[in-house]
């Protein structure tokens, strides 16, 4: 009875037919409360999906005494308050092996074949699959509130599982990680504000995973497949960081930051100090030779004190044994007394 235009709300008469096993009124116009009885007289359903209507109201405890319901979808709705504590009881989701899902619904070879629409990351998902290996919870676009009581980690056998477009706020559980089967997991587009738990890093068969849009603060838990998905999953955490956010966390790899930008720092240093060394050598040799070569030509007395030191310089130098090299450098003592003379005149 899905897809249709149906208005008002679900007849009481229905609770007669306590031999139901699939309830499907979703994509309707459906509206009112939910029915109390659903728990009460339904025991052997396993399939309820209310999604897409115009339902008003608080979910009522009571579905949580269904036995051996697997799917319930109640997504897309008005609904309000908090999510019942009696969640975390649901039979057929608590144990991660169940022998009663096995069995075929209408006996002989035939299953009943359930579309089960998962929404993530606003894309539904549609998963057709045989309802004996089917447990999911999809209770998002509502208007639920409150902290999500840590009784629903006792659904060990639940797979997918839907909180997303609510009010929930709080922390994430910290026993999550003991809901070993997830498969699916959207917290998307609610009020959380605490740290990712530790614990979400043990389920391992998580494909699906949808944090965004909430005020998750400290590091994304490292080692685990947490940074294998997209960061998608976790942007608009504002106070969140780490892998695979592009967002460091304070202290990340400190050491080998601060050794890069001190090797920086050290290369940036040492090419200062050779420009300077030779900017300053170029300058001591241009003011040093001018300077003296204009004391030597312009003084007189300089001039000839410069010529009398070069001629006691050359006394040092020892004499060789070659007669030639020992008349050369007479000539040239001569000629510098010349000079100096010259200059004294």
């Amino acid at each position: 009875m899905n897809n249709n235009s149906l208005s008002g709300t679900i007849p009481s008469t229905l609770q007669h037919c306590n031999q139901l096993v699939v309830i499907d009124l979703s994509c309707n116009k459906l509206s009112g409360a939910i029915p109390r009885w659903f728990g009460r007289r339904l025991s052997v359903l396993r399939v309820l999906s209310l999604r897409s209507n115009n339902f008003t109201g608080a979910i009522p405890q009571q579905l949580s005494l269904i036995p051996s319901l697997q799917v319930l979808n109640l997504a897309h709705n008005n609904l309000f308050g908090s999510l019942p504590p009696s969640f975390g009881k649901f039979t057929s989701m608590m144990a991660s092996q169940n022998t009663n899902k096995s069995a075929p619904l209408y006996g002989g070879s035939i299953y009943y074949l359930e579309s089960v629409i998962i929404t993530a990351k606003d894309i539904e998902l549609q998963f057709t699959t045989m309802l004996s290996i089917v447990t999911s919870i999809d209770l998002s676009n509502n208007n639920l509130s409150g902290h999500i009581h840590i009784e629903i980690t006792n659904l060990h056998g639940l797979h997918f599982l839907n909180l997303s477009m609510n009010h929930f706020l709080g922390n994430i559980l910290d026993k999550i990680g003991l809901m070993s089967q997830l498969e699916s997991l959207d917290l998307s587009k609610n009020n959380l504000s605490s740290r990712i738990s530790l614990s979400i890093s043990a389920l391992y068969s998580l494909s699906i995973l949808n944090l965004s849009y909430n005020n998750l603060i400290g590091k994304i838990p490292t080692g685990s497949q947490l940074q294998t998905f997209t960061n998608l999953s976790y942007i608009d955490n504002l106070e969140l960081c780490g892998e695979p956010l592009q967002i460091k966390c304070p202290g990340d790899n400190p050491t080998i930051d601060n050794g890069v930008a001190k090797e920086k720092d050290m290369h940036e240093d040492d090419e200062y100090g050779r420009i300077w060394y030779f900017i300053g050598f170029a300058l001591g040799f241009v003011f040093g030779f001018w300077g003296f070569l204009g004391a030597v030509m312009i003084k007189r007395s300089t001039r000839v004190k410069y010529i009398l030191i070069i001629d006691r310089i050359c006394g040092f130098f020892p004499a060789k044994s070659s007669m030639f090299e020992v008349a050369s450098l007479s000539k040239e003592k001569a000629s510098l007394k010349k000079l100096a003379k010259a200059a004294m005149e």
